[in-house]
C-alpha cells in the first residue's frame, strides 16, 4: 500500500475474539497498559491464541499495528466473536438474499446449532458442564456495526473494537429455547466430551458499542425467537442432515 501510495485508505480487517486466548484477567479492547519498575506504556494485546488459526489472525493484527505505527496507515481491527443469526436487515426484504447457515459440528456456532438440533427432535448436546462462556453477536448486528465501521474517518492511527454484545455459556441456550417451545420433544444431554478450557473472563466491548453500535443490540432471547421462526419451514432438512450435529 506503501508503494502503491494508497496511505490515505481505511483499512478494516475482521480478525476474531479468539486472538485473546483465556487470560487470567478482563479482556480489554486492544491494549494494556503496563507498568514496570522503571517505566510504563501502552502496547497492543494479542496473541495468547489456542489454535494456530486465531494465532494467525494475531500475527495479522501484529503486522497491521506495525504498518499503521510506521507509516501513519489508518488500520481498524474489528475483532468479531462468535455470530449467530439468519438474517440481517437487508436480507428479509427477499428470499434470494437468505444467508449460509452452517449448523454442523464442525462450522455451526453453538447458538445456531442448538436451534436446529431443537426443531430436528435431536438432543440438544452441551458438552461438559456448559458453563465456559463466550462472547457472542447477531449476524444482524454484527453486519450493521461493519457498516459504520466503513464510516470512520481515516486518522492515521490504529483502532480495536470487540465485535460482541453478550458473553453466554452454551448451558443457557437450552432454557432460552424452552422459553421458546422449541425444544418440545428435545431432550436436553450432555456430549460426550468434557470441557478442556478455562472459565472465560469478562471482555470490554464499552467502545465497540459506543462508536459501531449505538442504541439497543438484539437481545439473545429475540435472536433465538427469529431463528426457530426462520428455519421452522426446514424441518425436514435439518432431520435429514441430523448426523451432522455431532463429531463423526
Amino acid at each position: 500500500m506503501k508503494q502503491s501510495n494508497l496511505l490515505s485508505t481505511h483499512f478494516i480487517e475482521t480478525t476474531t475474539t479468539g486472538v485473546h486466548g483465556a487470560p487470567n484477567f478482563t479482556i480489554p479492547e486492544g491494549f494494556l497498559t503496563v507498568e514496570t519498575q522503571d517505566g510504563r506504556d501502552i502496547i497492543p494485546y494479542a496473541g495468547m491464541a489456542t489454535s494456530w488459526y486465531h494465532m494467525s489472525k494475531a500475527n495479522d493484527i501484529n503486522n497491521l499495528f506495525l504498518a499503521s505505527r510506521m507509516w501513519g496507515l489508518t488500520v481498524t481491527d474489528v475483532r468479531t466473536s462468535i455470530v449467530f443469526g439468519t438474517q440481517t436487515e437487508e436480507t428479509r426484504m427477499d428470499p434470494l438474499l437468505d444467508t449460509r447457515f452452517n449448523f454442523d459440528f464442525y462450522f455451526g456456532v453453538v447458538a445456531n446449532r442448538f436451534c436446529a438440533q431443537a426443531l430436528a427432535g435431536f438432543p440438544i448436546t452441551v458438552y461438559g458442564k456448559g458453563e465456559q462462556k463466550k462472547p457472542m453477536i447477531t449476524l444482524d448486528d454484527a453486519i450493521r456495526s461493519l457498516v459504520r465501521t466503513v464510516e470512520l474517518p481515516a486518522d492515521g492511527g490504529f483502532h480495536v473494537y470487540n465485535q460482541a454484545t453478550m458473553l453466554i455459556s452454551p448451558k443457557i441456550l437450552p432454557i432460552q429455547l424452552k422459553k421458546r417451545g422449541a425444544g418440545k420433544g428435545s431432550k436436553w444431554t450432555s456430549g460426550h466430551c468434557p470441557t478442556r478450557g478455562k472459565k472465560t473472563k469478562p471482555i470490554r466491548c464499552g467502545w465497540f458499542k459506543e462508536m459501531l453500535l449505538p442504541g439497543r443490540p438484539s437481545s439473545l432471547q429475540d435472536e433465538i425467537n427469529r431463528i426457530i421462526r426462520d428455519l421452522k419451514p426446514y424441518r425436514h432438512t435439518l432431520r435429514t442432515y441430523s448426523d451432522r450435529f455431532m463429531n463423526a
